[in-house]
């Protein structure tokens, strides 16, 4: 717990400081809780990393993590971040299974 602290302090900061366009922010939003419990049963347990890194994703948005947030906690470009987002909005879990986060 203590480490989720030191990380949700260091990504606000730098999301304060490249906090460019706060109008422009795009989050994951309107997670039920059956959702949300299942993401993060995938985080914790699947076999898969990719999966559970996009299942991390999707939880830290939800939660209130900025793009450029994401970006350093996954080392990722903000296209890949975008196209998890979307994956998710499209087709949910099954986006993130099946590689649909591509198209």
């Amino acid at each position: 717990m203590q480490n989720y602290l030191y990380i949700h302090l260091a990504v606000s900061m730098i999301d304060n400081y490249f906090r460019v366009y706060p109008g422009k922010m795009r989050f994951i939003q309107e997670l039920s809780q059956e959702t949300t419990s299942m993401l993060s049963r995938i985080y914790r347990q699947s076999k898969h990393f990719e999966v559970r890194r996009r299942s991390h994703c999707i939880l830290l948005s939800f939660e209130g993590f900025t793009t450029t947030g994401l970006m350093v906690i996954f080392k990722v470009s903000r296209i890949t971040i975008h196209n998890w987002f979307k994956a998710w909005e499209e087709n949910h879990l099954a986006g993130f299974l099946y590689g649909w986060y591509d198209q």
